[in-house]
């Protein structure tokens, strides 16, 4: 695996709101802020949803951290999106996948 990147103490991050609802019950109303490296890749997720201190926004908040730091040791959005759990229509089957897709939405710089 490759150096991890590191970045400044302060540095540019864009927020959005994630909003999806499924009708097999899969819900997301959340805040995902990222921060993209010299290149361009975002390399820095976090992700603020739910009830603060709850199971959920913790296990999000924590998905967010872990996603960091495979972006950065090199994997991509794209190869973190093909690895998840994805319905036979190709939708989302996590609330990560959702957060995810949001990701691999955003503009290039």
């Amino acid at each position: 695996m490759s150096d991890r990147i590191r970045f400044p103490p302060r540095r540019a991050s864009t927020t959005v709101a994630v909003k999806y609802a499924d009708v097999e019950g899969l819900r997301l109303k959340a805040f995902l802020t990222y921060s993209r490296d010299n290149d361009g890749r975002i390399s820095e997720v976090f992700i603020t949803a739910g009830k603060p201190g709850s199971p959920a926004e913790a296990s999000l908040r924590d998905a967010g951290l872990l996603l960091s730091l495979l972006l950065q040791h090199g994997v991509t959005v794209g190869e973190v999106k093909a690895a998840l759990t994805r319905a036979a229509d190709d939708k989302p089957a996590s609330q990560i996948g959702v957060v995810v897709d949001a990701l691999v939405a955003e503009p290039a710089p």
